[in-house]
């Protein structure tokens, strides 16, 4: 880059030139490197464009002494038996906290969500997709297919932090 770049009068082409340079190099390096997924590397094909991320800054396995992220409801794909495993994870709705135990579930394309429910005057939560997110839900995952890929994105959560309310109905006499 030469110094001229950095000096000169129009300070968004700069911007834009440093952007472009950052962007060829970048993707040559990556190139040059031949990634595959694996240990500490995630690869997602996507339409856009190819996802690159290092697990360990975004979702790794709470029980793993080698990463140093933990998240709730960690959603992997079991491929052997093509289901979705949820770790466990916390949840406080309206100041109650309640522990989601780990479970199994179906793989399909949506938005997987801790889904909040009221059995008598308790609250209860499970893992399940919804179809419209609401006050009841907290999204952990988005879950999409391409081809034969199972693609997993992952919301990195350490509390589901759910208020549910509705409008008194004294308020409206």
């Amino acid at each position: 880059m030469k110094l001229s770049l950095i000096t000169a009068k129009n300070p968004l082409a700069v911007i834009k030139k440093l952007k472009y340079l950052w962007n060829n190099e970048l993707i040559v390096l990556l190139n040059s490197m031949q990634l595959s997924a694996g240990k500490g590397i995630r690869i997602q094909k996507l339409p856009s464009g190819t996802s690159i991320s290092n697990i360990a800054l975004n979702v790794t396995t709470a029980n793993s002494a080698n990463m140093n992220f933990i998240t709730s409801f960690e959603v992997r794909y079991n491929a052997e038996n093509n289901i979705l495993e949820v770790g466990s994870g916390y949840v406080n709705c309206n100041g109650i906290a309640e522990t989601v135990e780990a479970t199994e579930i179906d793989v399909r394309e949506g938005l997987l969500s801790v889904v909040a429910y009221k059995s008598g005057t308790i609250w209860k939560f499970r893992i399940d997709y919804v179809e419209k997110f609401d006050e009841y839900c907290y999204p952990i995952a988005k879950i999409t297919k391409q081809d034969d890929d199972i693609i997993i994105q992952q919301y990195p959560i350490t509390v589901a932090i759910m208020l549910v309310s509705k409008i008194c109905p004294l308020t409206k006499m």
